[in-house]
């Protein structure tokens, strides 16, 4: 009977039965396939009829997981800590929520989970976690965070009765080159490859008497798409904001514009912590 050295999955790839082997060197061989699975996955993946298996386990308690753990349904707000990574490059788990509390699955020691010491679970959320002998990485890794926040470093002269676009000559980040403090400064252009963004103004008047003020975000320099309405009777600073669910969009065409209007009978002025912001979606 031949022998089979392999001790992991990927071991099988120079691990060649011979041909026209006896039914005894294939029972061999079916053993070290079942044996590679179970040292790479912690579990034997294939049964006696050729049917895949994995381990799933129910723990309303706060749970130690094990190398042999492939599926572990968790219930109640607890916690599930991962076995070290170190010496299990390759092991998979998964981990899912199916109570009604929030499951904190915690990494080894300083171990990380897709760059943090934890993930969290929401009801009826899973994940699948794999190992690297050093950290842990999951299938739902967020992607980085995309988009720009503008504001202006002076304060801005808002006209009576006339529509106002505003420039803005800081940023406090652009991951994207979506604004520019040289050129078009009012604009947040959409990158290329983008479909949907979020848009976000706020402006603070700050005087004023008896009148309507409005702050609205306009698209590709002709279309109001979201506006804020409202009306002052007061003399004291007032916040004007507006904000835009999910929207679509043509990337490398569309661009954004904030813009205010007043009625009052006078210029009035707007602070410097005017604010306006794109974030990237998809």
């Amino acid at each position: 009977m031949s022998t089979y050295t392999g001790t992991t999955i990927d071991d099988l790839d120079s691990t060649t039965p011979l041909e026209n082997c006896s039914p005894a060197e294939l029972n061999d061989a079916t053993r070290e396939l079942k044996s590679c699975l179970k040292a790479t996955f912690g579990v034997d993946h294939v049964t006696a009829t050729g049917k895949h298996k994995f381990s799933l386990l129910t723990k309303s308690a706060t749970y130690t997981a094990t190398v042999g753990d492939s599926i572990i349904l968790m219930e109640g707000s607890k916690t599930v800590q991962l076995y070290a990574a170190s010496g299990n490059s390759g092991k998979l788990t998964t981990i899912i929520n199916i109570g009604t509390g929030e499951i904190l699955v915690d990494g080894n020691a300083s171990e990380e989970i897709d760059g943090s010491i934890t993930l969290a679970l929401h009801p009826n959320e899973g994940v699948t976690l794999h190992c690297d002998a050093s950290n842990w990485y999951s299938n739902r890794k967020k992607p980085a965070f995309r988009g720009a926040m503008v504001t202006n470093s002076a304060a801005l002269t808002v006209t009576y009765n006339t529509v106002v676009v505003l420039s803005f000559d800081t940023e406090s980040y652009d991951t994207d080159g979506i604004h520019s403090t040289a050129t078009l400064t009012t604009r947040l252009s959409v990158p290329t490859g983008v479909s949907k963004v979020r848009l976000y103004g706020d402006v603070v008047w700050i005087s004023g008497v008896t009148n309507e003020r409005v702050v609205y975000i306009r698209k590709n320099g002709t279309t109001t798409i979201f506006r804020s309405v409202v009306g002052v009777t007061t003399t004291t600073q007032q916040e004007n904001s507006v904000q835009s669910p999910v929207y679509p969009v043509t990337g490398g065409t569309d661009y954004f514009e904030l813009l205010t209007f007043h009625t009052h009978s006078a210029t009035t002025n707007l602070a410097t912590s005017v604010t306006f912001a794109m974030e990237i979606i998809e």
